[in-house]
């Protein structure tokens, strides 16, 4: 609770509020500017959550598929893993981590120093 106040409080003051606008606009074009200001804050609202859950003991985490992941290393070749950024990613690499499975990720650099503390560069 306390982390998606903190970022709705961080979208209020502004921060990364225009970046975050511009880019609900060229995904959501059809949209009215307010609901796309109340996706807006819904998603700084998660990102807060998911800041919170980093910050606290692993909870359990769920793995759908585990076995297909597990039958495919049985194989003695690496595994390609595509999955979509929703919920709290950075939660889902901990998890796996845990279990012991080396992890790489690809994507761009992020830039900034909140960015740079996240990913640990």
């Amino acid at each position: 609770m306390i982390g998606a106040a903190l970022s709705v409080l961080a979208y209020w003051l502004g921060i990364r509020r225009r970046v975050a606008l511009d880019n609900l606009a060229r995904a959501f074009p059809e949209k009215p500017p307010a609901e796309r200001r109340k996706l807006a804050r819904a998603a700084y609202a998660q990102l807060g959550r998911s800041l919170a859950e980093l910050a606290l003991p692993m909870p359990p985490v769920e793995f759908d598929g585990w076995e297909i992941y597990e039958k495919a290393r049985a194989q003695g070749r690496g595994v390609v893993v595509a999955i979509a950024h929703y919920g709290n990613f950075e939660l889902l690499a901990r998890a796996v981590a845990k279990r012991g499975v080396k992890l790489t990720l690809i994507g761009r650099r992020l830039r900034g120093a909140f960015n740079r503390w996240l990913v640990l560069e």
